[in-house]
């Protein structure tokens, strides 16, 4: 019986040593879709904001796990380094560039990263990206609204934006990882 009473208070004080010392509960890491965030973005925006672009997803799914697999510590803002690239590669979209004034038909895909603290409220995040789709709507609207490409026709160009919010987190940081999707269509006009 003395012998029990002893191996309990013996497993008891294994037991709290465990749980004072944070080894009872294992350190997570992961990304996880934060959908919630997108429709505040899509809510707060004056453009048409589409929060449903798989393409989309799974490119900002993959910057934020090569994140954590890299154990990369990227600035505030926007990223045009190895995980924008991990994002265009899995979403099958191109660099954003504001002077894109295709001469073909049809809808030409790009995309931005930015990445921002972990300490950030969702409501902050999404104003910030609010802000940078106000700004390329009005980059995109000045640069290429039109383009003459012969006498008699000329190109239109129309804009509709998607994003994917993504926060990443590990034992030891955590960060908002959200994408732009910008679809630009380009369609002939004919002069009458």
């Amino acid at each position: 019986m003395r012998k029990m009473k002893h191996g309990l208070v013996l497993l008891l004080a294994v037991l709290a040593l465990l749980v004072l010392s944070g080894c009872s509960q294992p350190k997570q890491v992961g990304t996880r879709s934060m959908a919630g965030v997108a429709d505040l973005i899509a809510n707060m925006s004056a453009k048409t904001v589409v929060t449903n672009d798989a393409p989309l997803d799974s490119g900002t799914a993959a910057a934020a796990t090569y994140m954590l697999k890299s154990r990369s510590a990227p600035g505030t803002g926007e990223d045009n380094g190895i995980l924008a690239d991990a994002m265009r590669e899995a979403s099958d979209t191109s660099r954003y560039n504001a002077l894109s004034a295709p001469t073909e038909s049809g809808v030409t895909r790009m995309s931005r990263l930015f990445i921002y603290p972990g300490d950030w409220s969702e409501d902050e995040v999404a104003r910030a990206i609010v802000n940078k789709i106000d700004e390329m709507a009005d980059e995109l609207l000045s640069s290429s609204c039109s383009r003459q490409v012969v006498i008699d026709s000329y190109f239109n160009y129309t804009y509709t934006y998607s994003v994917s919010v993504r926060q990443a987190f590990s034992d030891q940081a955590s960060a908002w990882v959200v994408g732009i999707g910008i679809n630009q269509t380009a369609k002939e006009e004919h002069k009458t």
